[in-house]
């Protein structure tokens, strides 16, 4: 199965549909994340796998998601795969416009965490799931703290700091 067919597939995931939360007033919604799975199978955004990159990212001027993955084994994959589609479906939905920044990167994070407590609760309650860095710490508490795999959220202005500082201090520390 070829790396678009995995993302495709992963899209349509009926867990990854439930998860919903705002932040700044933007709702997040996995229910969305079929128009990434549309967005790929159509050709409008491209997904290119380069093992050497420091890091997977995606272009937004070239519709262009990269992985550093050629493949949706482990939980690394997975979330890396999850991650760089969030920032896309965020795109698709008008969600990343000028200045929300580093509230894209809260949402990119969030979501799949929440995936992975809402697939495999007991590894990711556990903390076997994610690197342990104070950022992915911070970001596992929070989602185990709010619940968000069982409900939705609006992030408070308090939380988006919280999140915010951990989030800079992370992105600073992944370039």
């Amino acid at each position: 199965m070829s790396i678009n067919q995995e993302l495709i597939r992963l899209m349509g995931n009926q867990s990854l549909h439930q998860i919903s939360f705002s932040i700044s007033g933007h709702s997040v919604l996995g229910r969305e994340m079929p128009r990434v799975a549309a967005a790929i199978q159509s050709g409008q955004w491209k997904v290119e796998v380069n093992p050497s990159a420091p890091k997977a990212y995606i272009s937004i001027e070239q519709r262009l998601i990269v992985l550093t993955k050629p493949c949706l084994i482990g939980t690394d994959a997975i979330y890396e795969a999850l991650h760089e589609c969030t920032h896309a479906m965020l795109v698709l939905t008008g969600v990343d416009q000028p200045g929300m920044g580093v509230m894209v990167e809260i949402a990119a994070t969030l979501l799949p965490i929440i995936y992975f407590f809402k697939t495999r609760p007991l590894e990711a309650e556990s903390g076997l799931l994610f690197e342990q860095t104070d950022a992915t710490r911070a970001f596992v508490d929070f989602v185990r703290q709010h619940r968000m795999y069982e409900t939705s959220v609006n992030l408070t202005q308090t939380d988006i700091q919280d999140l915010y500082l951990y989030t800079k201090s992370a992105m600073l520390y992944r370039r």
